[in-house]
């Protein structure tokens, strides 16, 4: 009975995602353009190699991951708004994933229905690759508090550097996460430190060329 009630509910989960998924793709096929996209398109447009998508980012306000997977994104279906509004859905979808996988079973399902119902109901969901990595850092974080395996190192460090890479605020999120592990580790596990400390610098070294 307990199986059947945990399928049951994993079920729901997905459903709701699917549901979402729905939406946000039903509200991909309108010709409105918000001002950051209208920006988006125009570098795409602009831009001929992954060196111009830097440069072009680095006078403006942005890191550029973003923007260099969109243009891997938009080689190959061409610089329309359909594509480029489509792109923001997928790492929102990915993120609602770990609701019926990671979250639930470190949470329970209250807390996976609760974060999927969260970011279905975000007012925008342009900076969605924002929101994935630092989600990833942040569970990363929690799981190397609790379990400490070298999976868990290696999403802490991609979600980490990735998330910097992709936007300043999702940069001062995961300032936050790494701090907080810290205090964790300092306080509870000190053998770890050493591990935190690696992860830390190899985050600078990874951020480095970006900080010029």
């Amino acid at each position: 009975m307990k199986e059947f009630c945990n399928r049951y509910k994993n079920i729901a989960l997905r459903l709701l995602i699917l549901a979402f998924g729905g939406i946000y793709l039903s509200l991909c096929f309108n010709n409105n353009i918000w001002t950051d996209e209208g920006f988006t398109i125009d570098l795409l447009r602009n831009c001929k190699t992954f060196r111009d998508v830097c440069d072009f980012t680095a006078a403006d306000v942005h890191p550029p991951l973003y923007y260099l997977i969109l243009k891997v994104f938009t080689d190959r279906l061409g610089i329309h708004l359909l594509p480029v509004k489509i792109l923001s859905i997928v790492p929102m979808l990915t993120t609602m994933m770990l609701a019926p996988t990671v979250i639930r079973k470190e949470f329970g399902f209250r807390t996976a229905l609760f974060f999927i119902l969260i970011l279905g109901t975000l007012p925008c969901t342009m900076y969605t690759w924002a929101i994935l990595f630092v989600t990833l850092c942040g569970l990363s974080a929690y799981r190397i508090a609790t379990r400490n395996k070298r999976i868990d190192w290696l999403g802490y460090l991609l979600g980490g550097v990735c998330a910097a890479y992709t936007h300043y605020f999702a940069f001062t999120a995961v300032l936050w996460i790494y701090g907080f592990l810290f205090l964790y580790l300092l306080s509870w596990k000190r053998k770890q430190l050493l591990k935190w400390l690696v992860a830390t610098v190899l985050s600078l070294i990874a951020y480095l060329p970006w900080l010029t």
